[in-house]
């Protein structure tokens, strides 16, 4: 099944304040009776966290919100989306509901949570 877009109608980069993105801690570490603790990669495969804001206005609320609630079904599918650091298209999954706050004027900053599939 192919993933679910990151809608057009909606901004299509993370504002740079409130940005950060953190590598994916994809590996275990075993500590030794003596000498340095032992550590190995856990798969090839790995989520990172990313969050953000963007800024909307109350139609692009709409989208976001239709987008969330029937499309990736409450955040719990993932969809596709440009990765900030490379460009390249990346898989997204919502960490938790995005939050809205009124910037009045008709828009709102939305800010976002997600894990990304490396």
């Amino acid at each position: 099944m192919a993933l679910a877009l990151w809608p057009l109608g909606l901004p299509q980069t993370l504002q740079q304040d409130g940005f950060s993105l953190q590598p994916p801690q994809n590996f275990i570490a075993t500590p030794m009776e003596v000498g340095p603790r032992k550590t190995r990669r856990r798969d090839v495969v790995a989520t990172y966290p990313v969050q953000g804001q963007i800024v909307v206005t109350s139609a692009q609320l709409d989208i976001l919100w239709a987008f969330f609630r029937v499309t990736i079904a409450d955040g719990s599918l993932p969809f596709e989306w440009v990765e900030p650091r490379t460009g390249d298209a990346a898989e997204f999954t919502f960490k938790e509901p995005f939050t809205v706050s009124d910037l009045g004027g008709g828009n709102s900053r939305i800010s976002l949570s997600f894990e990304v599939t490396a």
